[in-house]
């Protein structure tokens, strides 16, 4: 079965390279904080950015758009 959704959450402190490297399925990653993590651009690597939406915490959708890596996201949603 492929991954199609995966939550973060506001407990980890990092993530690996690469971590989402081959997840074609992936369509949603939620995440916890409401301050983006300072992440390496290799996390998202070999992941399609534009084809996921990142659903973030209310009131932090300008903090992600702005975000170094979490820009690059091309759907970014507050929930």
């Amino acid at each position: 079965h492929a991954l199609t959704s995966v939550t973060l959450p506001g407990s980890i402190t990092s993530m690996s390279d690469r971590i989402f490297n081959n997840c074609e399925a992936l369509t949603a990653i939620h995440i916890g904080h409401t301050t983006p993590l300072a992440i390496a651009a290799e996390v998202f690597g070999g992941l399609d950015q534009s084809a996921v939406t990142l659903y973030v915490p209310a009131g932090s959708l300008a903090a992600y758009q702005a975000a170094p890596v979490w820009s690059q996201f091309s759907h970014i949603q507050e929930e």
